[in-house]
């Protein structure tokens, strides 16, 4: 339908219960959604939402411009919470700056799917926020065990 949800999370995802619908899965709280190509806005003005758990590793590097990958990020990291009944991602949300939480919430990504590469992502050097937090995220050991260890 060429929208892009932005904040897919667990509680906008609804199941109906009863009646014709039972069983039905509908998306909840279309208020940061967008439609594709269109001019997009900040998910806060801030830069801070209620919860990261659920963010693309390009948005919290900063990416101005997206597609509805983070929306398909946001959809694995559900699914891996229905599997394990815990989020996949757990970072801290401390509300006074974004960088530090985002930082954390990106340090929960890479200890399971391992350091970032130019190889296995060429586009990062082009996100914003990567020349500042480079320094940060090679100085962690990521051993990649991938998502076999969580789930």
């Amino acid at each position: 339908n060429w929208i892009i949800h932005r904040d897919l999370k667990p509680s906008n995802i609804l199941v109906m219960g009863e009646g014709d619908e039972q069983g039905v899965v509908k998306v909840a709280d279309f208020g940061l959604a967008r439609v594709h190509q269109a001019p997009l806005k900040p998910l806060s003005e801030n830069g801070v939402v209620v919860t990261i758990w659920y963010r693309a590793p390009e948005l919290l590097l900063g990416a101005k411009h997206y597609t509805s990958a983070v929306d398909m990020w946001a959809v694995g990291c559900i699914f891996a919470e229905l599997l394990t009944l815990k989020p996949l991602f757990q970072g801290q949300e401390v509300k006074a700056t974004p960088n530090p939480f985002q930082l954390d919430q990106l340090d929960k990504i890479f200890k399971v799917l391992g350091h970032p590469t130019q190889e296995k992502w060429p586009t990062l050097v082009n996100l914003p926020h990567w020349h500042s937090d480079r320094q940060h995220i090679q100085g962690h050991k990521y051993d990649n065990p991938g998502l076999y260890s969580v789930v």
